[in-house]
């Protein structure tokens, strides 16, 4: 069962379709494949390959991202206001 854990200690399930990320993906690469010849579930798959992952924690409000073809993901913390 795919599992992601915020340094926090949240684990997030990643088994679950659909799973409670964000899917994301470059202006300039949605439009590319939106106006393509591509039918419709093409694009649907050509979409999920170039896109990448965020999760946010709901314990802290990390985000986890990975990019598009990366099995790594990066973990960002809110800065505390000044």
């Amino acid at each position: 069962m795919p599992k992601l854990a915020c340094p926090c200690g949240y684990i997030h399930n990643l088994s679950q379709i659909p799973d409670a990320g964000w899917i994301t993906i470059r202006d300039e690469e949605f439009d590319s494949i939106s106006t393509s010849g591509l039918g419709s579930e093409e694009k649907l798959d050509a979409l999920y390959s170039a896109s990448g992952s965020i999760y946010v924690c709901p314990n802290c409000e990390r985000l986890m991202w990975a990019k598009k073809d990366s099995a790594e993901f990066v973990t960002y913390s809110r800065e505390q206001p000044n």
